[in-house]
């Protein structure tokens, strides 16, 4: 499988409100496959996450991802209307080091996501 093949993974969870979903990730980006949507998850390890001001923080401090490039697995947690939709899980290629700005619009292509499934539930709600 490429990195860019589609990947039909959509799965109910236990509620049915919100897919999991595999999102094939750009040759260019540092991921080094699909980042793996986990609706509805919450995690039981506690992996490296990407912060929404870019950072990853590993335990309980903060990973030079500038040195040391990314860890193994990173999280990116997904909120939409002020409520917890799951985790994107994303396996970067080794030695990955993503600029800045390449973090930034990952953080912000989540949140795009957590607004679509905010709006989604609104939606559902109001029928």
């Amino acid at each position: 499988m490429t990195a860019n093949a589609p990947v039909d993974v959509s799965l109910a969870t236990n509620t049915g409100a919100l897919p999991s979903v595999a999102v094939p990730a750009p040759p260019s980006w540092p991921w080094r496959r699909a980042a793996l949507f986990l609706a509805g998850v919450s995690l039981l390890s506690d992996p490296p996450r990407l912060e929404a001001d870019s950072t990853v923080m590993a335990g309980h401090g903060q990973w030079d991802v500038e040195q040391a490039g990314l860890p193994e697995e990173v999280e990116l947690r997904v909120a939409g209307s002020g409520q917890y939709c799951g985790p994107f899980i994303m396996k970067p290629r080794p030695g990955s080091k993503p600029s800045l700005r390449a973090r930034l619009v990952a953080v912000s292509l989540a949140d795009q996501a957590g607004w679509a499934f905010g709006a989604d539930e609104a939606a559902r709600s109001a029928r």
